[in-house]
């Protein structure tokens, strides 16, 4: 895309509003439901027109009206750093809560050829805090299904992988686990065979440690399994973990 301007005081009033939005959600005040149907207060003109038709092209997309979504998506007047940033928001808002249409999400910016789906990734990443377990599965969904799609390089997924099992926390292994299986077979190769080997060595570790919850050490498992077997899965189905049951 190709932007023909930048108005630093919208950028920054187009931050502050979303930042306390984003205050207000976690707080619990409004619904996330809500707050995608809103308004946009304190954006005017174009803007604010933009996003509602961001959010209601990604409220209609399926498999099914996919191509129809795409051609509309790609007619909207998007030539401008903030607002290619307001949508890469709303797309990543989206893909956080509905994991089941992450791959639509991904080919989404892919069909959009967003150039700054990267940078503007990286700052989600480094600044946003999701602290829900099912956001932070939606947000390793879609990281994986961009990275597939080449919108995303190999440094991003493995300083992912590496900060999520050095944390240790559960929700975060699993996370850890979920990633590598989803993109295991891409992230493989040669060259980054001794990253992956140093990932496994800590990951069969965890297994053997008592403080290690039973859910985990059983996902644990199922990559180290997955991985041995060269990524082919045991039946048709891609590598998928599900802890629902294992957590019950």
């Amino acid at each position: 895309m190709t932007f023909t301007g930048k108005n630093e005081d919208v950028t920054i009033l187009h931050k502050q509003i979303r930042d306390t939005k984003r205050r207000i959600i976690i707080r619990g005040f409004v619904s996330r439901k809500e707050y995608a149907e809103e308004n946009y207060d304190g954006l005017k003109g174009v803007y604010a027109d933009l996003y509602r038709k961001t959010q209601r092209i990604l409220d209609r997309l399926t498999e099914h009206t996919f191509r129809t979504m795409l051609t509309k998506m790609q007619e909207l007047p998007i030539d401008t750093e903030t607002k290619l940033n307001g949508v890469i928001d709303i797309i990543y808002e989206k893909a956080l809560n509905d994991r089941k249409r992450c791959v639509a999400y991904a080919n989404l910016c892919r069909g959009m050829a967003m150039g700054e789906v990267e940078n503007t990734w990286r700052r989600q990443l480094d600044d946003r805090e999701v602290k829900d377990r099912q956001q932070s599965l939606g947000n390793i969904w879609f990281s994986g299904e961009l990275f597939k799609l080449k919108m995303l390089t190999e440094k991003i997924i493995h300083d992912s992988v590496f900060k999520l099992l050095c944390n240790r926390h559960p929700d975060d292994l699993e996370c850890a686990c979920t990633l590598l299986a989803i993109i295991g077979k891409e992230l493989d190769v040669d060259k980054a065979k001794p990253r992956m080997d140093q990932y496994f060595k800590h990951m069969a570790s965890l297994v053997n440690r008592e403080t290690t919850p039973a859910y985990v050490k059983m996902l644990l498992h199922g990559v180290i399994d997955l991985r041995r077997n060269k990524w082919a899965p045991c039946c048709d189905e891609s590598p998928k973990p599900n802890t629902s049951s294992a957590r019950k």
